[in-house]
């Protein structure tokens, strides 16, 4: 406000008859608006110093990674999935026509001949199976009981044991409350701050949450788009596919998932599973 009243009077909006008043209006107007640059830049890296670094990512990242892990393990023994023996899911590929083209999945130029990914396997294959999968996008589908979220925890599990510093962290996170009005990336942020809330907002900057998701450090395992409101599949799906880079792993009963793909396309560079 002060910067614009001294620039009204040093452009003769405000008028003065003294002959010292130009030189004197004109040299504060001056002094001013290097003052607010100056303002603007300390600002500026203000808000840049405030944004995590690629260390304190890395370091945070491992924190999460052993929060997860804990997590999954305490919830194993609570449903006693290896009491006393592993449950034997097993499961195959799925139709052709509810996943995308192979050279899509496996990320190879197009037309050349690309033959489907070799997926069908057991509980304790499935970390092997994800990682042959280049694009990192899958589908589980499953019907009700048979074991989608069991195997989705020990994917978690399996690729937190054999991560590495800067490997993205496997979180899993129920679908049941995104509505696709919201970006998915800041419903994810929102959730992992609810369910980790050492993740939540810094001063002057984004949340913990949303940096690692911009520094690609987290593996969605988004379980149960069955679960969605009813009339929100397809256009959840359609939202879905606006993130192809995004590696994904999306578990579901099949009518739900199968009705979405007929009415607007396949999950983008995913491949798929079907529990038997």
């Amino acid at each position: 406000c002060t910067f614009a009243l001294v620039s009204n009077m040093a452009t003769g909006t405000v008028q003065s008859a003294a002959h010292w008043w130009p030189p004197l209006v004109w040299t504060a107007a001056g002094v001013l608006f290097i003052t607010s640059i100056a303002i603007e830049v300390i600002r500026s890296r203000g808000s840049q110093s405030s944004l995590p670094t690629i260390t304190e990512l890395d370091a945070l990242a491992d924190q999460l990674a052993r929060a997860v892990h804990t997590q999954w393990q305490r919830e194993d023994e609570h449903r006693k999935v290896t009491d006393p023996i592993a449950l034997p899911v097993r499961w195959h590929a799925i139709d052709s026509d509810l996943v995308d083209h192979p050279s899509n999945i496996r990320h190879t130029p197009l037309g050349s001949k690309t033959s489907p990914l070799a997926l069908a396997g057991r509980m304790e294959h499935i970390a092997a199976v994800y990682q042959r999968i280049p694009s990192g996008r899958l589908v589980i589908l499953g019907r009700g009981g048979a074991g989608k979220t069991v195997l989705a925890a020990r994917l978690a599990r399996d690729l937190l044991a054999t991560r590495s510093p800067g490997d993205r962290v496997p979180v899993i996170v129920s679908l049941a409350s995104w509505h696709p009005a919201t970006p998915l990336r800041d419903w994810l942020a929102t959730q992992l701050v609810r369910d980790y809330p050492a993740l939540a907002a810094r001063a002057g900057g984004p949340s913990l949450a949303a940096a690692l998701l911009a520094a690609d450090r987290i593996l969605p395992i988004l379980d149960g788009f069955d679960e969605i409101n009813t009339g929100l599949h397809e256009p959840s799906l359609r939202h879905l596919n606006t993130a192809t880079s995004m590696p994904l792993v999306l578990t579901s009963r099949p009518e739900q998932y199968t009705v979405a793909v007929r009415h607007v396309d396949v999950l983008s560079h995913a491949a798929g599973i079907e529990l038997e």
